[in-house]
């Protein structure tokens, strides 16, 4: 399991299912925009830990691949440390251990898209054009230029990016399926 550090807490994060549909076997014509839906549940509390159980559905305008990724995250540290990654500051902000779980699906998706020829998100879709400019150093460093994520959390951004596309589904199983 990948270990993130970040403010000040440990991240173990595991994707248990990922899968990437073509919906169009064309090239688009267009810019093509990706549309994130992210749900993020606490499945359980114990005293400096916390585990959230993640959903991350990515989709693209027009219609080209649609990309979704399952699994859990542990954070570990201080209680004031795991609030912090959890806690959403502003309305329509995204809490920080989003951002961290995004950065290992990215990963994940990236590489599915290359195997399928099709277009994947940038690695900072869930930034601002504020966000992308502003992040301190410190955090930059700290987060790998990401981070955030909380309990029962749906979360939606677009961001405008082209390539190409096809129809056809990819399903990767991980570690965790794959050993029964």
């Amino acid at each position: 399991m990948p270990t993130f550090n970040a403010a000040g807490v440990t991240i173990d994060v595991q994707i248990n299912h990922i899968i990437a549909e073509k919906l169009n076997p064309k090239p688009p014509k267009e810019t093509v925009q990706f549309d994130v839906k992210a749900k993020l549940e606490e499945k359980e509390r114990k005293t400096n830990q916390v585990t959230i159980v993640f959903t991350i559905v990515i989709g693209t305008k027009p219609s080209l691949v649609k990309y979704a990724a399952k699994g859990t995250a542990i954070i570990q540290g201080r209680n004031e440390q795991i609030e912090k990654m959890l806690e959403i500051k502003e309305e329509g902000k995204i809490p920080p251990i989003l951002h961290v779980i995004y950065q290992h699906v990215f990963t994940a998706i990236y590489l599915i898209s290359t195997i399928t020829g099709t277009p994947h998100p940038p690695p900072d879709l869930l930034y601002s054009e504020g966000e992308k400019l502003g992040l301190p150093p410190e955090e930059e460093k700290a987060l790998g230029f990401t981070e955030p994520a909380k309990q029962t959390e749906e979360t939606e951004e677009t961001v405008p990016q082209q390539e190409e596309t096809s129809t056809e589904e990819t399903v990767i199983p991980t570690e965790a399926e794959t050993e029964t």
